[in-house]
């Protein structure tokens, strides 16, 4: 049980950095589509897409695992963990960023409600939608029905994916919060874990050699960037970055799977310093925006470097570093209550 622990803690930080990747990349895709720094944020984020499909996968993984332990109040427990922390850095995001609107009742809970006070509470308000369906997964004992859900919404998902970027484009339904809002996005991801977890404790789940993943991993990572490259040619950038297309969903589930392939092996490697980032990858998550903001207005933009490739290792590093500083501070000072409130 703990080489399992460790690895899904050095999962988890490997998928908060990538979440930081992406934020620290996307502003290259405003950069002319021929340009050096087009290329290189493009690239990363190839690199980095699976990002938040791992995490919702390692939470369908353990919410199983959670369920099958204690199913009273299950849906009350686990909100709880999630909207607190979610509501105070959105509260304080909102005070910090656009102090104006912080007594402004219609502001603040549009924005709690469409992630928008922390920029990308969406996957908390996804989080929760999956939260609510957990215990409908439970009672689900048919591997081939099982099966038969993750085909559908999987169809369901990329469907809605392609449609509103490809045919409504400039509409609502295709501006982002409103795309990635509804739980049928990202639901392949979480019912996947979950699936995982339940054919694990039935010692039903089969994977195959390293060695074959390692050659998985790579072809994923080449579809990935042929089907990023079509979308350009076509002007369709916002697509080919996304993390739900038909690409991208085959290369996360193939790091996911990889991910649980090790948490069979004797013995793993301890990677301390990952792990501690996975363990705080819910705060970072939260607060990391916040740092870009401020490394924003604290360096002067003669500082700033005109290349992407120097600016992204620097939004990838410092805010990492910040926000795992602050974990341990409040790990350190404050009493559980506190460390709950805040996500650390």
């Amino acid at each position: 049980m703990q080489s399992r622990n460790l690895i899904w803690d050095q999962a988890k930080g490997v998928a908060i950095i990538a979440v930081v990747a992406i934020h620290a990349s996307e502003s290259s895709l405003s950069s002319p589509t021929d340009s050096a720094n087009f290329k290189i944020g493009i690239t990363v984020l190839q690199l980095v897409d699976f990002a938040v499909p791992l995490f919702l996968a390692i939470a369908g993984y353990f919410s199983y695992i959670s369920y099958q332990k204690n199913k009273t109040n299950y849906i009350w427990r686990r909100s709880i963990q999630l909207i607190i922390p979610y509501f105070v850095w959105t509260i304080i995001t909102i005070f910090i960023t656009s102090r104006e609107n912080i007594f402004d009742p219609l502001f603040v809970t549009r924005s709690i409600f469409f992630g928008t006070g922390i920029s990308i509470g969406y996957y908390i308000i996804v989080l929760l939608q999956m939260t609510i369906l957990t215990p409908l997964l439970w009672r689900i004992n048919s591997i081939n029905i099982h099966i038969s859900i993750l085909i559908l919404f999987t169809i369901t998902g990329v469907t809605f994916t392609y449609c509103v970027q490809l045919i409504f484009p400039g509409s609502r339904l295709s501006a982002f919060p409103v795309r990635v809002l509804p739980f049928f996005v990202w639901y392949p991801f979480f019912h996947m874990g979950f699936f995982v977890s339940y054919l694990q404790y039935r010692n039903r789940l089969h994977l195959p050699s390293r060695q074959t993943f390692y050659a998985l991993i790579a072809m994923s990572v080449a579809l990935s960037f042929f089907e990023s490259l079509l979308l350009i040619k076509f002007g369709y950038t916002t697509l080919a970055a996304s993390q739900t297309n038909i690409s991208s969903f085959i290369y996360s589930a193939t790091v996911f799977l990889f991910a649980t392939k090790l948490s069979y092996e004797k013995e793993i490697k301890s990677r301390p310093l990952l792990e501690f980032i996975g363990s705080a990858s819910f705060f970072i998550y939260l607060t990391h925006l916040l740092i870009f903001r401020a490394l924003l207005y604290i360096v002067p933009a003669s500082y700033v470097p005109s290349s992407v490739a120097g600016v992204i290792p620097v939004l990838i590093v410092i805010p990492i570093l910040v926000c795992c500083s602050c974990v341990v501070i409040i790990r350190a000072l404050f009493d559980k209550k506190w460390k709950t409130w805040l996500g650390a």
